[in-house]
Order: structure tokens, then sequence, then C-alpha cells
């Protein structure tokens, strides 16, 4: 689930969202929130949206969501309803995309970097056939898991190496699984008191390019 917000909205529909005391399941459910500059000129301003301006408008832009708020279940709900957390057609869409088999998997492992960086590796493998190159890419994004002052989650900080994602490779069964492996300087994630990283996420997801489709979705928590 993509939530493109504001601090100006309400955020607490996307926080419940299949939550029980606050923790979903996360094999069933990856949340990822964007605070993006909507195209309306008296949008109050967004301290998220400053740190991290770019990628936001980036995915923004790739959607071509102009309004103040838009909730998006595998790059499709968005779509069909402009009415987010309050359309009546949320769960059911939900429901019907959960039943639907990917036809790649994911892996995804964390190492050091240097200076308190890190390096992702992700690896996708087809496990259907797919189609034609270059209608696929591969999205890592950096997530703080929860902004506690401002009561936001799953914030994006960044992504990997950029918002344009990679090409899939990897687009039937008898291909090699692909590897990306990308390095960042966590540059745009919060440090507490004592100079550690607050908790983040790093999600990696499968998405066609025209029809927005999200085909697999993994995320660690861990980070």
């Amino acid at each position: 689930m993509e939530n493109f917000t504001s601090l100006s909205q309400d955020n607490a529909p996307f926080r419940g969202f299949r939550t029980v005391g606050g923790v979903f399941n996360p094999a069933e459910l990856v949340k990822l929130q964007y605070h993006h500059a909507p195209a309306q000129s008296n949008a109050q301003s967004d301290v998220l949206h400053l740190h991290t301006p770019v990628d936001p408008n980036a995915r923004a832009a790739f959607y071509g969501v102009t309004d103040p708020f838009r909730a998006f279940i595998d790059g499709g709900f968005g779509q069909v309803s402009a009415l987010g957390f309050q359309s009546p057609a949320l769960d059911l869409y939900f429901s019907l995309r959960s039943l639907v088999t990917s036809p790649v998997s994911l892996a995804v492992n964390l190492d050091n970097g240097p200076d308190d960086g890190i390096n992702v590796r992700a690896t996708v493998q087809a496990t259907n056939a797919l189609g034609s190159p270059g209608q696929y890419n591969v999205f890592i994004a950096i997530a703080e898991q929860y902004v506690e002052d401002l009561e936001q989650v799953y914030v994006l900080r960044k992504f990997l190496p950029d918002a344009a994602g990679t090409p899939l490779t990897s687009l039937s069964p008898a291909d090699p699984a692909q590897e990306i492996n990308v390095s960042y300087d966590m540059r745009h994630v919060t440090r507490d008191e004592n100079g550690e990283f607050v908790p983040f996420a790093v999600i990696v997801f499968v998405q066609h390019l025209e029809t927005k489709d999200v085909l697999q979705t993994l995320m660690l928590q861990n980070g």
C-alpha cells in the first residue's frame, strides 16, 4: 500500500489499516508513505516533504497524483478510486489482490557499508513468463518505520539508486535470477540522541511501468 499524503491530512487510517494493536502482518501487507508536493497552491508546508522532496514527487508524477492525498494498493486501487481510505471498495480490492499469485520471487539481504552506510542486495527471479524487456522495474526503498513526534509510519526517505528503479531482466523461469546491489550512506535517515539510526525498513517491489501493477513486494524491518 502506497499512501500519498501530507502532515495536514489525517493519516490515522493509513496507520491503522489492517493492524491489530498497531501491528500488521508484513507477509500480507507492506506500507510505504510519500509526503509529496500537491498541486494546490494553498497547500501547507510539510517538513517531511521538505526533508526529502525528490523521490516522493517522482512517485507522484509516476502515478499522475496531484491530489493532497491518494492511496494505492498494488498500484491499481488509487487509479479506480480517489476516495482512498474512505472508499467502501478498499477492503474488497485488498482481499481480491491478496488472492493473486505473484509471478516473481524476491529475496533481500543487508550488509554493512562504509561510514554507517548499508549495502542492499536484492534478488529477483521470475516464476512465470512476464513478457518483453522494458516493461518492469525493481524499486528499492528505505523508509523510517515511525516518525515519532509526527505520528507518521513507513515514511519514504530514499529510493535506491533513485526513484526510476532498475529494469527487470529475469523475465521467465529460464532466465537467471537478477541480483541488484545498491549502497546508501543513510544521509536522509534520522538518528536518535545517541547517534543510532531510528528503526527503518528496506522495501523492494517489482512493478509494471505502464499498468502500474505491483507484482510482488518484500520488506525487511530489521534495518
